[in-house]
């Protein structure tokens, strides 16, 4: 099934000075540039967005330190049924819903991934900027990013294929059947783990940093750490891991030496001295000060 909307035009609900929790309503109206994740999806031709929760400012980030690019879109929670991808002129968007989000990452945050890594797939292939909207290849391509994503970021096949498994079993014009999504993830998590996982196993424990590696505790923004994971790092490398969840989150360091780490690491864009964490985050930066203290 076609898509419903395309086009956005964001407008202010009520007047005044617009605010960083302010409502706004988004007028979708032309079907020529948007993508969404289901084929049975129609989303209403008028959104009420409102700003993004910290929770889906961190996935995107994660998602984005998979490929070292700054984000060039701007996120909003909407009345939709789960993601989309929209483009007004220059502009990229990403609607999502925050009940969809909040219901879902707390049990499978994977999922979650899933999801936010195809939309901005659309944008970062460039699909959104194609009139037409969602088409079988354009889906099967952010697909593939979306199995990637969870790859790279520590999750192993079942996870990153569990989103796609909910899906329809046939396809349509827009979508293609399951099956084939199934395949295009699979691809695409083969790419992401580079070999860290065989298919169907559990990620491999976190190891200490190597000059080539990209985190010292890849997992630590995505589940909470144990014992096991903290044991094999020195008193060193436990500040980097603890500062480490600060930096993928775009905290920028007065520490020179911090500094200097982080700059060598191809996903660090400092954004901010302060920047929001999830709480599994904190929770794993508390751990890790625990076993600072300990040693």
């Amino acid at each position: 099934m076609r898509n419903q909307i395309g086009t956005a035009v964001l407008v202010l609900a009520a007047g005044g000075p617009a605010q960083a929790d302010a409502q706004t309503v988004l007028n979708l109206k032309h079907k020529e540039h948007i993508c969404s994740f289901a084929p049975d999806e129609v989303l209403d031709e008028t959104l009420y967005s409102f700003a993004s929760s910290d929770e889906a400012r961190a996935l995107v980030a994660d998602i984005m330190s998979t490929v070292g690019l700054v984000p060039r879109f701007t996120v909003f929670a909407a009345n939709v049924p789960n993601a989309a991808a929209v483009i007004e002129g220059e502009e990229r968007l990403i609607v999502y819903s925050e009940s969809w989000i909040q219901n879902t990452i707390a049990n499978n945050r994977w999922a979650a991934v899933s999801l936010m890594a195809h939309e901005i797939a659309h944008h970062l292939n460039g699909h959104t900027l194609e009139a037409g909207g969602s088409r079988p290849p354009t889906e099967l391509e952010a697909d593939s990013f979306a199995g990637f994503a969870v790859g790279r970021l520590g999750g192993n096949l079942q996870d990153a294929q569990w989103l796609f498994n909910q899906l329809s079993e046939t396809g349509s014009d827009t979508h293609p059947p399951r099956s084939a999504r199934l395949e295009a993830v699979a691809v695409g998590w083969r790419e992401g783990s580079a070999g860290r996982t065989a298919p169907g196993s559990a990620p491999e424990p976190p190891v200490v940093m190597r000059e080539s590696a990209d985190f010292i505790l890849p997992q630590s923004t995505t589940r909470l750490l144990t014992a096991q994971d903290l044991a094999p790092l020195s008193l060193a490398d436990l500040r980097l891991a603890r500062n480490e969840i600060f930096a993928r989150n775009g905290r920028s360091f007065q520490s020179p030496d911090l500094q200097a780490y982080f700059a060598s690491r191809s996903w660090y864009r400092p954004i901010a001295a302060e920047v929001s964490l999830t709480a599994i985050e904190r929770e794993n930066v508390a751990r890790i000060q625990a076993e600072e203290r300990h040693r």
